[in-house]
């Protein structure tokens, strides 16, 4: 994007805005410096706070919703907020801005005026049901973390009373399933405070996630709760670690909601009564999950006894609980994976390093 343009953006004049881009027309949906992905002229006007500016770029054409590959999947919103833009930020959020940006964003506008300590923009996000526990996308970081880290006292205090967490809070094993937690706080790393709770037919099962103390690159995606109901199961997934896990991606219509589709789909079936083992495969045929949804390169995941330890022994948890890992295959010419082929399948696996078991984001999704 030309310097011109932009500053006809951050003038906050519409005048002298209008005026160039009737001139220059196609300079209107080029991005920052050009480059593909950069900030829109919605971005760079919203960081300078004019309400008039914004609305006529909007009315141009330009989405409310723009995201900024380059500056971690930014969102208009994010810039205002992160300026202590208040008058924007509310009338953004009120003409249709997702006040939590996208679920593949690094940062949340709530996370953007927490580290710039502007403390009524932080309080109006938070009265917008702004996700006050969400986890910075690459650090795993809370708003209350960054807030703290960046020595803002009175927007952590804000977001305390509002229920913020650390990212990493102590832990009460002695909770009903405590030694789960215990197991994986040993075997794998630390198990991040934010959670998804949900309900199914009056049993709550919970969401979380833990860090890959060996695989810095890596983390689990756990159920805690189905394990009330005999056999004792509860199911995981491996996943890159910045794929997106946050309330907003749980309920994407993209590939990334993927991990807990399969995950409340088969906590229902366990919790229906169904029985789930070692080397039960599940593919589009056996999941009712749209074959949208499913990434590419993966057919089927695939049950395993993974052993954290990476040597052959009882992975059973306390209460006689197994955590079987949902690993993501891809189908041979021959298809569905049965007899020694399946075998060979499990075998593999189990000992196999996390990497190699882990879902990987799609490569267009890694471009932030």
């Amino acid at each position: 994007m030309e310097s011109n343009i932009s500053y006809y953006s951050d003038t906050g004049s519409v005048n002298d805005l209008m005026a160039f881009v009737v001139k220059n027309p196609e300079s209107l949906l080029v991005p920052e410096y050009g480059m593909e992905g950069g900030r829109t002229l919605l971005h760079i006007a919203a960081s300078h706070g004019s309400i008039e500016v914004c609305e006529e770029l909007i009315r141009l054409g330009i989405s409310i919703n723009a995201s900024a590959r380059t500056s971690g999947g930014k969102l208009p919103l994010g810039e205002a907020a992160a300026r202590g833009h208040l008058g924007l930020v509310r009338w953004l959020i009120e003409h249709g801005s997702l006040v939590d940006g996208l679920p593949e964003a690094v940062t949340t506008p709530l996370m953007d005026s927490s580290i710039n300590g502007h403390q009524e923009v932080v309080a109006f996000l938070i009265d917008c049901n702004a996700d006050v526990n969400r986890l910075h996308l690459r650090y795993n970081q809370t708003s209350l973390d960054l807030a703290l880290i960046y020595k803002q006292s009175d927007v952590a205090n804000i977001l305390k009373n509002a229920g913020g967490w650390r990212a990493i809070e102590p832990i009460d094993y002695s909770v009903e399933g405590g030694g789960i937690l215990e197991h994986v706080e040993a075997h794998v790393g630390d198990i991040l405070s934010s959670r998804k709770k949900m309900e199914f037919g009056g049993c709550e099962v919970e969401y979380l996630n833990a860090l890959i103390r060996e695989e810095k690159d890596s983390k689990i995606f756990f159920s805690f709760g189905a394990h009330q109901i005999t056999p004792h199961i509860e199911l995981a997934f491996c996943l890159q670690l910045d794929w997106p896990v946050n309330e907003a991606a749980l309920e994407s219509q993209e590939i990334i909601s993927f991990p807990i589709r399969v995950l409340k789909e088969l906590t229902k079936f366990i919790l229906d009564g169904s029985l789930i083992a070692e080397g039960d495969v599940f593919d589009s045929d056996t999941l009712s999950i749209d074959r949208k949804f499913w990434p590419d390169g993966v057919d089927a995941v695939i049950a395993i006894d993974y052993q954290f330890s990476h040597v052959e022994r009882d992975e059973r948890v306390a209460g006689d609980v197994t955590i079987l890992v949902l690993v993501p295959i891809k189908y041979t010419k021959s298809g569905r994976p049965t007899g020694e082929k399946l075998a060979d399948l499990i075998s593999k696996y189990r000992l196999a390093s996390w990497k190699k078991i882990s879902l990987r984001l799609p490569v267009e999704k890694k471009k932030r």
